[in-house]
């Protein structure tokens, strides 16, 4: 779910996870296309912004 951009809080209930910290500690360390694609997107953003201004 994580890799397909599913928020992390939906993933936590989902699972039946009773805080959204365990999913996040467990899960993002075992996915780490999910961080590559945070960055990805942080960039492309940033990169927009930047040619706005």
């Amino acid at each position: 779910m994580l890799a397909a951009g599913v928020d992390m809080k939906v993933v936590s209930a989902e699972l039946g996870h009773a805080r959204y910290s365990f999913t996040a500690d467990v899960y993002t360390s075992v996915v780490p296309q999910v961080a590559v694609a945070a960055a990805e997107a942080t960039t492309a953003i940033t990169s927009r912004r930047a040619r706005q201004a």
